[in-house]
């Protein structure tokens, strides 16, 4: 999942570690937050 996190969200190794680790529902939440904000990211450029 960690590799995952990094090529689709463009985040650092280290953030994808700490969100790997987390448990549900607390991963699920932040990867809907990152998903957001990829959205925002989209909309800007």
């Amino acid at each position: 999942m960690k590799d995952s996190l990094i090529s689709f969200f463009g985040i650092d190794e280290e953030h994808a570690r700490m969100i790997d680790e987390l448990q549900e529902p607390q991963r699920s939440r932040k990867i809907e937050e990152l998903r957001y904000w990829r959205e925002i990211k989209k909309l800007e450029f």
